[in-house]
């Protein structure tokens, strides 16, 4: 929990024991969580020249650092202040086979996932968390049949683990996959190919059977699911349903996969079209359909860069077929995961946290705040819990508070901030200007999810991608309620008096500012939600 914000809670103790009825241990645990949890942040999507549009240099037909691929990636991580990182090449091709060129006197012959687990192994111990995952995919296209089309991020919760975890979910070639760019092949052994995710889930529960291997968690998601290219996650279809999944990757360096109707106020952030956007894979189409998700941030890099969201798009092993001689760059330049998790930090820790949905997605700044709901019978919910529907309303409070103590965004980059929202078809139910936000929740029958969604808008002279709109955003995790049960037995207390609430949040949160006028800017605090029209 930043520091920062422990005066501000503090305060809320008195108001909030007041305005419920009976919030049992509500200040212990309130002190407890100020002292244990804070905020970490990340990126749980990234590649290198392991991967076969991985490309790690560019200038030089995109070979790989000398020292092998990805021998660099957890010192870059590092570089950029991440607590966590995930290396999460290509789970299809097996060997990688390079020759000789301007970095290497020799060519070789190289096994992908002993030299993933090497990388992993040799970060262990250092600033930065190593994480051991892949990307599967099963494409379904004209030119390949087997899979119902989707892409999913894994990962592991060890430094090294057997064959058997990393599961394939498509053919290659039998000549192996020849990236467009660079004297490279990536070489497919006979292996199973599993081209759904219940097939990897599956594999991956049964791992531990193979010989030698040593049981592990394990944990996948969707990734940018709402593109047709490189392949969309239709959530219609039954057997794309994530089912043992928590997790779904709301922004990339492909751009935005937040709203199902993109033409809707607010939705046209990072909006990819040259790649096809495709609503039925939108992150609010998951949601209705009842699946519930959190939200994580990726970069979706693919120079071994971890966490670049400040140097724009990275870029891949293919040529433009515009500019025949430039190589593709991706859209955006992508985001970060922000988990909320005690410290120090372990992967156990990590894994606890991911599972329990107590995640954010950012599309780069790393903004230190904390958010929860309180029922009416005065129990607490984090973002990413489900809330009994007895105990709605709810009260939802979000408070902002330092801005990138270790990134690259100040408060004076931005002319104002927006708090927004959302609700079942994505609407845009409430909004507010300021640090902190409060409002209150309760489902129409037909409603089963909330979250908030902070926009922090550069203006007219803005500095930021073109992709972005002048705008950086952040997305916390819902929060879930089941259907209704036509059951209020929970005691109820006087109605939450967020009046009052959002006042002393208006005295007490503010802002460090860079000048006397941005703070005098800012000395107006935050209001009450409104709702649109």
């Amino acid at each position: 929990m930043p520091r920062p914000l422990r005066p501000l809670l503090a305060g809320l103790l008195p108001l909030l024991a007041a305005c419920t009825a009976a919030p049992v241990g509500l200040d212990q645990v309130l002190e407890s969580e100020l002292d244990e949890l804070r905020w970490h942040w990340g990126d749980l999507h990234a590649h290198s020249a392991w991967s076969f549009d991985g490309c790690e240099n560019p200038e030089l037909d995109c070979i790989h650092d000398a020292a092998g691929p990805a021998s660099a990636f957890f010192e870059r991580a590092e570089a950029v202040g991440l607590d966590f990182a995930a290396l999460t090449d290509h789970a299809e091709p097996d060997l990688y086979r390079y020759a000789a060129d301007e970095l290497h006197p020799t060519g070789a012959t190289l096994d992908i996932w002993q030299g993933q687990q090497l990388s992993v192994v040799q970060a262990e111990g250092g600033p930065v968390l190593p994480l051991l995952g892949y990307e599967w995919t099963a494409n379904h296209n004209a030119g390949n049949t087997d899979g119902p089309g989707t892409h999913r991020t894994v990962l592991l919760g060890a430094d090294r683990a057997c064959p058997a975890y990393r599961v394939a979910g498509r053919s290659l070639p039998p000549d192996g996959h020849l990236p467009e760019v660079g004297e490279r092949a990536f070489l497919q052994e006979d292996r199973p190919i599993l081209p759904s995710p219940y097939s990897l889930w599956q594999a991956l529960d049964e791992a531990i059977l193979a010989p030698g291997c040593e049981p592990l968690r394990w944990l996948s998601f969707a990734h940018h699911p709402a593109y047709l290219n490189p392949q969309q996650t239709d959530w219609s279809d039954p057997e794309n349903a994530p089912h043992r999944e928590q997790l779904v990757e709301i922004h990339s360096e492909h751009g935005s996969s937040e709203c199902f109707d993109p033409e809707a106020e607010g939705c046209d952030f990072a909006l990819n079209h040259e790649q096809g956007y495709a609503p039925r894979g939108s992150v609010q189409a998951a949601l209705d359909r009842g699946f519930q998700l959190g939200f994580v941030g990726g970069t979706d890099s693919h120079d071994s860069h971890p966490g670049s969201v400040e140097d724009g798009p990275s870029r891949v092993a293919q040529w433009s077929d515009e500019a025949p001689y430039e190589l593709i760059q991706q859209f955006a330049p992508g985001g970060l995961t922000g988990v909320f998790a005690p410290e120090p930090l372990d992967r156990e820790r990590l894994f606890e946290a991911l599972s329990a949905r107590r995640t954010l997605a950012s599309s780069g700044p790393r903004l230190e705040l904390h958010a929860w709901a309180v029922g009416r019978n005065g129990d607490r919910y984090l973002p990413g819990e489900l809330i009994p529907r007895w105990n709605m309303p709810v009260g939802l409070v979000l408070v902002l508070g330092e801005l990138d103590p270790r990134g690259e965004h100040r408060w004076e980059d931005f002319e104002e901030v927006v708090i927004e929202r959302i609700a079942s078809g994505g609407r845009i139910v409430s909004f507010g200007s300021g640090e902190a936000f409060g409002d209150s929740w309760e489902p129409q029958p037909d409603e089963s999810w909330t979250y908030l969604r902070v926009r922090l808008l550069r203006g007219e002279a803005s500095t930021g991608y073109p992709s972005l709109l002048g705008e950086e955003r952040i997305w916390l995790s819902p929060w879930f309620t089941d259907a209704p049960s036509g059951c209020s037995a929970a005691p109820a207390g006087p109605p939450i008096l967020w009046p009052l609430l959002v006042l002393l949040l208006a005295q007490r949160a503010k802002r460090t500012r860079a000048t006397a006028s941005q703070a005098s800017a800012s000395s107006a605090g935050p209001i009450q939600a409104q709702r649109p029209g």
